[in-house]
């Protein structure tokens, strides 16, 4: 996405953060969000990069039960927002565009860590921890060693734990992670 396709998509996804509507949702996916936004408007316009303490952190974000994807933010309000508006609008990054009856919360984990080293260091715990979705492939998995891009002078073993998996791979586990919901019978 170039600058301009940046800054609009910015624009959207405050814009749907501000209105009525958009607000319901984060309310229903992420009420600690909606919690912020309504109190605090104006963060919505700090950059993530900020690092303003009352609004870094880390994040958690579950679906049918499960993590699908942790990450870490210098602004986890805006964050979270833009991981709704996706999730609402995107098949591309999570496989799917999904209603507000599909099971998913948006959660913050930690906050007030303004250190990047000490966020991206939980972070990075929480994903070998719990083993999101989207950020973790067992070695024994088929897919092992072609699921995520690696970088020139990278292997497998040796990229970040944060990058996720091939967009083309995330409907199967979704659809997995899914069906494991039903059967539990939740």
């Amino acid at each position: 996405m170039n600058q301009k396709e940046r800054r609009i998509y910015i624009s959207n996804v405050k814009r749907m953060a501000r209105s009525k509507a958009g607000l319901a949702i984060i309310e229903k996916i992420s009420p600690e969000a909606a919690l912020a936004v309504k109190a605090h408007p104006d963060w919505l316009e700090i950059p993530q990069s900020a690092n303003y303490a009352p609004i870094c952190g880390v994040y958690v974000n579950n679906i049918y039960g499960k993590p699908f994807y942790i990450g870490s933010s210098g602004n986890i309000y805006f964050r979270l927002c833009e991981h709704i508006f996706n999730y609402m609008t995107s098949a591309r990054y999570y496989g799917g565009v999904y209603t507000l009856d599909t099971p998913a919360r948006f959660e913050i984990y930690d906050i007030g860590l303004a250190d990047e080293k000490k966020r991206e260091s939980l972070e990075f715990d929480l994903i070998n921890e719990t083993h999101p979705l989207l950020q973790f492939t067992e070695v024994s998995d088929s897919l092992y060693g072609r699921d995520k891009p690696i970088a020139k002078g990278k292997t497998r073993e040796t990229i970040r734990p944060d990058i996720c998996i091939y967009s083309y791979l995330r409907p199967q586990r979704f659809e997995e992670a899914k069906a494991s919901y039903q059967k539990r019978g939740i």
